[in-house]
Order: structure tokens, then C-alpha cells, then sequence
């Protein structure tokens, strides 16, 4: 599957509207930290994933997401 930078998406929703729907500067407030956002969505899906394919009774996930936790922000 090939990967489509993110801004690419973005752009070429917006290539249909009018231009003063939203300048550069806003759409990347907007939409810049898709990138980032998708990085940690991917690791955090890999790292579930490996633990349900390694189940057994007690296998806790809490792991997963708090390798994760020091790069959130509110």
C-alpha cells in the first residue's frame, strides 16, 4: 500500500473550496500534527497487536499505552 503524506490529503480536499476557506497558516494549526499523530496511532495499534497474538490468562495491556504516555499533550 503506498503512503500518502498527510499534508497531500489535506490539500486535496481543500482544492475544491473556495480559497478564503482557510489560509495555509490555519490549515497547518490544523492539520499539522497529523503526521505525529498517525506515528503514535500506528506504534500503539503494533504494540496491541503483539500482545493479543501473545494472549495468555493475566496479560495486562496498561504497558502499551504508557510507553506512550510521555509524548501526549493536552
Amino acid at each position: 500500500v503506498e503512503r500518502v503524506a498527510e499534508h497531500e490529503v489535506v490539500d486535496a480536499a481543500l482544492a475544491h473550496q473556495p480559497a478564503t476557506l482557510i489560509t495555509p497558516d490555519e490549515r497547518k494549526l490544523v492539520f499539522g500534527s497529523l503526521g505525529v499523530i498517525n506515528s503514535y496511532g500506528q506504534e500503539l495499534l503494533r504494540g496491541l497487536q503483539q500482545r493479543f497474538d501473545d494472549w495468555q490468562l493475566g496479560t495486562c495491556i496498561g504497558d502499551v499505552f504508557g510507553r506512550l504516555t510521555p509524548f501526549l499533550k493536552t
